[in-house]
């Protein structure tokens, strides 16, 4: 924060964001985590929704850093930009 003189009223928005960026990778960990260790088995019907979906997770993720670091650099319009492509592939 201090390297980026980031003002004192927009401390707050980055650590918040900072922190559900942390919370989004701690999930993705967890959730890896337990199929390893579960194995689950997968029907050969929903192979398929759940390839796409994660073809649809990793571009959200592909996005959504690039948004974060926009957004340190000073880029507003890039960050909603970038952001408009993470809501549609979070939706």
């Amino acid at each position: 924060m201090i390297t980026h003189s980031i003002l004192p009223q927009h401390r707050a928005e980055v650590a918040q964001l900072i922190d559900e960026l942390d919370e989004i990778i701690d999930g993705v960990k967890s959730t890896l985590h337990e199929i390893d260790i579960e194995i689950p088995e997968i029907l050969k019907n929903l192979t398929t929704i759940l390839s796409d979906w994660l073809k649809h997770l990793h571009l959200l993720q592909k996005k959504l850093v690039p948004a974060a670091r926009a957004y340190f650099k000073g880029g507003l319009f890039t960050v909603r930009e970038k952001l408009l492509k993470v809501y549609y592939f979070e939706s």
